[in-house]
């Protein structure tokens, strides 16, 4: 059995979740979906991250203290989380006791270790430069945008103080090396491009702690530091696990894990994280994911610009599978993506609605109009498989591997196939468009048939041929949108969450629409 190990980011508690965090946990929601219907042993991460000045800040403002605030965050976001089905198997709140052990061994593990310039990994010195209140970081003067953070837009702080540093500089090399050795560590590929930049340049040293800021773990053995809100962070993926003790049920997820992140935080991840990892002497994350962000007329959206959109809104109206489709389908992953009202009627009418939607429901209406449900499953090779082999020809050995290896059918194979490849990448939006140039086909092939036309014995195979379809399609929707497609198959007289032989004759069930179409003209 295969192992995988997915985390989103800790979100930050300093203001409700919106469609950005939905966006990240969706994505990595479906990872783990499909890889427990593959059968691999799957674990999925995703939490919150509560230290740093920020919190304090708000908390004081709020008449409260920072873990009263985060308390009160962490209800709201863990209803957020249940509102959109989230299936993750942890959720962490880095003010936890087993943080607080597992950052305090980290940071032990890194100071007694020497970089591969043989020197201390971990130094005390003094910093000066302009910080960041909203994402707390400091940048040089050159990273700035008109005197402005970079990412926020808001004005920084010339901040001067005492601090330990991680040398991250002597790692330059390093990481140089390894992203040339593991092309597949960090995409896609212009994300890539974007570390590749910034290596060349050279990497500066990073102060990891903080003396104004007193939320957050103390230094080991030096209390009056506190050790920076981003270092302490990531060491959360490590946290779940049960580091430092290695010799626990859960660290054997450590070597597949996949960090998905959003753009902005890539470098904390694909730079930062790896040569912390090395200081410490541990094994390096299998791949690093960056996404794109999604704006409201140009902005991006955050907690900070007060543009956000709740998803959980559009999931009480459409449904939360249109939600989860229409966030993965609109943008290719790792590009920005512009959310509008307009864009995602669009979508929904269009893919669900029309395609999926119109061809299980009249194949199953007229499987009960003419055969009282009962359609005997068509015998001998699918007219799918044509179709397949024609549009998908780079495929064909892949797919035939596993129809021998599984004891599929070639056409349940060649959705699996096309799903395995896509969400490897993972390029969600590539998934679903060739799932659904398949279904279009489908339809175009009940039309061309007009089973409505055709002799009892035609109209059956008709049919069958389309249930067959409809059924190989659905496994791997049941990553995407798992409810939309459970109902499915059941509907096809099949399993919801386990896949089964298919039946000799399907027995389909009559139900509503499932996604039935939104009418513009009413709404308007």
């Amino acid at each position: 059995m295969s192992r995988f190990y997915v985390t989103t980011p800790i979100y930050y508690s300093n203001a409700p979740l919106h469609l950005g965090h939905a966006y990240c946990t969706i994505a990595c929601d479906v990872l783990a979906r499909w890889h427990r219907l593959r059968g691999d042993d799957t674990f999925f991460l995703t939490g919150l991250d509560e230290h740093g000045g920020n919190i304090e800040k708000i908390a004081k403002e709020s008449g409260i203290t920072p873990q009263e605030w985060c308390d009160r965050m962490a209800v709201q976001d863990l209803e957020f989380y249940r509102e959109l089905k989230v299936s993750n198997d942890d959720f962490i709140r880095t003010t936890e006791e087993r943080h607080r052990r597992c950052t305090d061994a980290f940071w032990r593990a890194a100071r007694a270790n020497k970089t591969p310039e043989g020197r201390d990994n971990i130094y005390l010195g003094e910093y000066e430069g302009w910080y960041c209140p909203k994402c707390e970081a400091y940048f040089v003067e050159e990273d700035l945008v008109e005197g402005n953070c970079p990412v926020h837009e808001v004005p920084v702080e010339k901040l001067k103080e005492e601090s330990y540093f991680f040398r991250l500089s002597d790692y330059t090399g390093f990481l140089k090396d390894y992203l040339a050795a593991n092309p597949d560590f960090v995409v896609p590929e212009q994300r890539k491009a974007e570390m590749l930049g910034l290596l060349r340049e050279g990497l500066r040293d990073i102060s990891i702690s903080r003396t104004k800021v007193r939320w957050g773990f103390p230094v080991p053995d030096d209390p009056g530091h506190v050790i920076y809100v981003w270092f302490d962070a990531v060491i959360n993926y490590l946290t779940a696990l049960g580091y430092p003790d290695m010799t626990g049920p859960r660290w054997k997820y450590w070597e597949v894990v996949h960090h998905v992140v959003g753009k902005e935080i890539l470098r904390f991840h694909a730079l930062l994280w790896p040569a912390m990892l090395k200081a410490a002497g541990l094994p390096l994350p299998k791949k690093v994911v960056a996404h794109g962000w999604w704006t409201v007329d140009g902005k991006k959206m955050g907690k900070s610009m007060g543009n956000q959109v709740d998803p959980r809104d559009y999931a009480r109206k459409y449904g939360l599978d249109a939600v989860r489709h229409y966030l993965l389908a609109e943008v290719s992953f790792g590009s920005d993506g512009d959310f509008s009202d307009k864009r995602f009627i669009e979508r929904y009418n269009t893919d669900l609605a029309n395609v999926l939607g119109n061809l299980a429901h009249r194949t199953i209406a007229m499987a009960h109009r003419y055969s009282q449900g009962k359609i005997a499953a068509p015998k001998g090779e699918s007219r799918w498989e044509a179709f397949v082999k024609a549009e998908f020809p780079d495929r064909r050995e892949a797919i035939e591997a596993v129809a021998s290896g599984l004891g599929l059918s070639f056409t349940q194979a060649a959705f699996v196939t096309l799903a395995d490849v896509g969400l490897g990448a993972p390029e969600f939006q590539g998934t679903l468009e060739r799932i659904w140039r398949v279904l279009k086909d489908g339809n175009k092939y009940l039309d061309e048939r007009a089973p409505w036309n055709q002799e009892p014995a035609e109209r059956e195979e008709t049919l069958g041929q389309v249930l067959v379809l409809l059924e190989a399609a659905s496994w791997p929707l049941l990553a995407f949108m798992p409810e939309s497609a459970g109902r499915l198959r059941e509907r096809l007289g099949l399993p919801a969450d386990r896949r089964a032989p298919l039946p000799d004759v399907f027995t389909v069930i009559q139900g509503d629409p499932l996604f039935p179409r939104i009418d513009t003209k009413k709404k308007a």
